[in-house]
This record gives structure tokens, sequence and C-alpha cells, in this order.
């Protein structure tokens, strides 16, 4: 990040001609700034199939439990909706993050079936997920919910929250608790949620659950996996 930042702000000096020394903005970084990069960092494990049994389990009993209660999510509840569809989808962070209330749309072709649209922000690119339409919710209390089940869930429990926010367009739109918050300068009705957020209620999860990995030791869970 610190060298995407330098980049960007010395490709701004050169179009300001303060670098007359370069010719062209390439000369200025080396063609390879991160040499055997790919050997160093590896990528997240995938779960095994026993860890997806696990998490698929405590996921289908919190829905149960928010299909249970009535009014707007908390962040909590939507986490917990928000790794559903993760793990139904495999889609990454954050084009899950910034879903749009419009993010559903009807199949062109099959009246079952409705297509779940992302945003690809590295590739600058869209992103299309067939998704299966369940003709009922009910079908939480034996199942985990299909994808639009979940999304459906939100739009209509937090709606009244989303007209508030500043970016009504937003899915993932919850209401702060400003009780113990003392700085007036700090309190906001309403925000999204972020990474900071899905970490810390994903290890709630683990450890309300007692999610295990495959040693018996409690499940390092996130997105990637």
């Amino acid at each position: 990040n610190q060298y995407d930042q330098t980049k960007g702000a010395l490709v701004l000096c050169f179009k300001a001609g303060l670098l007359p020394q370069y010719n062209r903005p390439g000369d200025l970084f080396p063609k390879n700034p991160y040499p055997n990069i790919a050997k160093k960092n590896k990528g997240q494990q995938r779960l095994s199939k026993g860890e997806v049994k696990q998490v698929t389990i405590a996921l289908r009993k919190e829905l149960e439990r928010i299909n249970g209660e009535e009014g707007p999510l908390t962040p909590k509840d939507m986490v917990i909706c928000l790794l559903g569809i993760s793990l139904r989808t495999g889609i990454n962070t954050t084009p899950l993050l910034e879903l749009p209330v419009d993010c559903l749309q009807p199949h062109p072709l099959k009246a079952n079936r409705r297509l779940l649209v992302t945003f690809k922000r590295r590739g600058k690119s869209t992103q299309v997920t067939t998704i299966r339409e369940s003709t009922e919710l009910a079908l939480i209390q034996s199942v985990m919910p299909d994808v639009a089940d979940i999304i459906d869930l939100v739009l209509a429990r937090n709606s009244a929250v989303r007209n508030t926010h500043s970016d009504p367009q937003r899915l993932w739109v919850f209401k702060n608790d400003l009780s113990h918050i003392r700085d007036h300068n700090l309190k906001r009705e309403t925000s999204t949620l972020a990474c900071h957020a899905i970490s810390y209620h994903t290890t709630l999860l683990v450890n309300e659950h007692q999610i295990v990995n495959d040693d018996g030791e409690l499940l390092a869970l996130n997105i990637s996996r």
C-alpha cells in the first residue's frame, strides 16, 4: 500500500513537470519491485469438508435465530449473513462489502434463478453469479438458506436504516449504538460493515459455537478460506 501510494504521488509530480530528469513515468520505478513475492506469500488454506460442515451448522443456527427476530439487523447479524453468502458463492471480501441494494437481478432465461452482480475493483470488472431462488424463507429452519433469501432478508429488515444513511444504495448499512460514545463529533447514526467488524464477529462465532479445525483447535476462520 505504501508503495502504491508513493507511486501515485510521484506520477503526479512527473506530470506536473517536477521531475525533468526522467523521460517517462515508467523510469521512476523498477520493473519488478517485489521479486519472488509469490513464493513468500502463501494463500489461505481451504477449509476441509469437516470444517465446512461445522461452519455451515453454526451459520444455520444463527440464521434461524435472525429469522425468528424482528427489527433492524445488528452488525453481528449482518456478518452472519455476509458469511452465509460467502460460503455459498466464494466471492471475495471487498466485492461482498460493496454490494449495492440492486445486486440481485432477474435471470433472463430461468424463472427460478436470479443473478448476483458484484464488482471486482482490482480487475475493474463485473462478475455475475447465477443463484437459485428459494420460494420459501422458511427453508432457513432446516438448511442453509439460498443467497437470494439472505439478501432479501437484509433488504427488508434494514430498509429504514438505509434510508437514513448517506449512501442508501449500500446493502450492509446498520444503526450504530451511540450509548457508549461520549464525543458528539464522533457520533454517527448509521455505518456500513468493514473488515474489522467481519474479523471480530467471525471470531465470536467460532468461540460461541466451538468450531474447531481437524486438529481439535479453534478454527482460524476468514472469508479467504
